[in-house]
């Protein structure tokens, strides 16, 4: 009788385990799913400036994107009152936003402009936003393409981008794979 209760519990706790571990594999591929990701951050050049991100270097380039699952929750940082950047979108692993690091060279002032942004529903551009770390320049709105979101002096300068999503996101962008195209010019 003892042998019996004793394997009806054995049987009872496998039983949990194995339901335990479906349900997990389920709420983590729920999780991939509600995933909003900077696919690639992409930069061209006129002729006259360089531009290099680690070993690579010319006039067009993909940018290696650092943290690219931004998630579909806002930055939740309170906003820098010089930057409007919320303090957990930074430059470094943990960021609660996308980032991508480069490098322009220039013998003539120059501006980065937002030249174009692929796979984000129109209603929700306004909520992407945009910014070069260290900028004096508020970030941008998706929205805005064709603006400057840098001027930049001769010389060479280490630069980063910043792309994270604000508080007005709604769930219409779950799933979306976002493309940014960026253009060096001369001022």
């Amino acid at each position: 009788m003892e042998r019996r209760d004793f394997g009806y519990a054995i049987a009872y706790i496998l039983s949990f385990v194995f339901i335990a571990i479906i349900g997990i594999s389920f709420y983590v591929f729920k999780d991939k799913i509600q995933q909003v990701e900077v696919k690639s951050i992409s930069i061209e050049s006129e002729e006259g400036i360089i531009v290099k991100s680690g070993e690579e270097e010319g006039t067009k380039l993909n940018l290696a994107v650092h943290s690219p699952k931004v998630g579909t929750k806002p930055a939740s940082g309170e906003l820098d009152t010089q930057t409007d950047i919320p303090y957990t979108i930074t430059s470094q692993v943990g960021s609660e936003g996308a980032y991508a690091k480069f490098e322009v060279q220039s013998e003539n002032p120059y501006n980065i402009i937002l030249s174009g942004i692929n796979g984000v529903p129109e209603e929700e551009l306004d909520n992407v936003k945009i910014s070069v770390d260290g900028s004096e320049k508020k970030p941008f709105s998706a929205k805005n393409l064709g603006d400057v979101i840098f001027e930049g002096e001769k010389g060479n300068k280490k630069l980063t981008i910043l792309v994270w999503l604000d508080g007005h996101t709604t769930n219409k962008i779950i799933g979306s794979k976002i493309d940014i195209k960026l253009s060096v010019v001369f001022a």
